[in-house]
């Protein structure tokens, strides 16, 4: 028989809308506006005993317009979106009985904005090139506190101190280049380039810990963790391809491929154990390449 039990059950229902009005100024312009709102499920922790949480809901308003020029070889995208959010859910670790334990809890409200902005050229036959570029802003309005169990309790207002996790800005560059035709294949390249500004693991990191580590039995208080920041990257891939190979009736394409051309060296995620004292994180690979053979029939 377990040590603890019980017996739990929500229910949860939304009815979600998603409309938009657009209206075509030029045969090369269009705008639109768009509303839409959304909602995600609540639901219970299975780690953590007796943990449920609400469901989430976000309103999106969008403004953009899309637009073609030079006889179709040249594509402009731009929108600005924003978004107010209630009852986020967001990812922590927690610790429960000296386990560390991973969980859903609802980070209360958050306002954001943002932009993005997409270029699509075709400037000669056979070369594509393509940049974007988005930007997102804005932080939680409210998070739920973190308090210790006494009477009355100590609590860490923390709507100050959560922070997003997204970079502010975000850059793609990519070329697609078929440079040769031939009898016997095409010879293309492909290039792409990723850059992104410094980003978060979790939006706060929180625990208990002795307001008086020299003196047993001093009560507990709350205490924020330092932030687990992943920095700035840049990230090269490339891709050499011959492709449309005769083979008979059918055709061959080899590839070589390249990924983080550039060999760097950066942490893509980590995890912040708090209270238990452990700090982990997971690296980009390094300079990678390989051949791949694929046969069409």
């Amino acid at each position: 028989m377990p040590a603890q039990a019980l017996s739990r059950e929500r229910n949860f229902y939304n009815v979600s809308v998603d409309g938009s009005v657009s209206y075509r100024f030029t045969d090369g312009i269009n705008g639109f506006v768009r509303y839409a709102d959304a909602f995600r499920s609540g639901g219970f922790n299975g780690e953590v005993f007796n943990n449920p949480y609400d469901e989430e809901t976000v309103e999106q308003w969008e403004l953009g317009v899309k637009t073609e020029w030079l006889d179709q070889r040249l594509r402009l995208n731009a929108s600005w979106y924003t978004y107010e959010g209630t009852d986020l859910l967001v990812s922590v670790i927690k610790v429960v009985n000296n386990t560390a334990t991973s969980g859903l809890v609802n980070a209360g409200e958050a306002s954001r904005w943002g932009m993005d902005l997409e270029i699509l050229a075709v400037p000669i036959d056979d070369l594509t090139l393509g940049l974007g570029w988005s930007y997102i802003s804005g932080d939680f309005d409210k998070f739920p506190p973190t308090c210790t169990g006494a009477t009355p309790p100590v609590c860490l207002n923390t709507n100050n101190l959560a922070k997003r996790t997204a970079p502010d800005n975000q850059v793609s560059a990519n070329m697609d280049y078929t440079f040769a035709r031939t009898d016997f294949g095409d010879f293309d390249l492909y290039l792409q380039y990723n850059y992104q500004d410094e980003s978060g693991t979790a939006s706060i990191t929180t625990g208990l810990v002795s307001a008086n580590v020299n003196v047993p039995g001093s009560p507990q208080v709350p205490y924020e963790y330092a932030k687990q920041v992943l920095p700035s990257r840049n990230l090269v891939n490339a891709r050499l391809s011959w492709t449309n190979i005769p083979v008979g009736n059918e055709s061959l394409r080899l590839t070589l491929w390249g990924r983080n051309l550039l060999d760097e060296d950066f942490n893509v995620y980590g995890i912040n154990f708090a209270a238990l004292g452990l700090y982990t994180e997971q690296y980009i690979d390094p300079l990678t390449f390989g051949i791949e053979a694929a046969y069409e029939f």
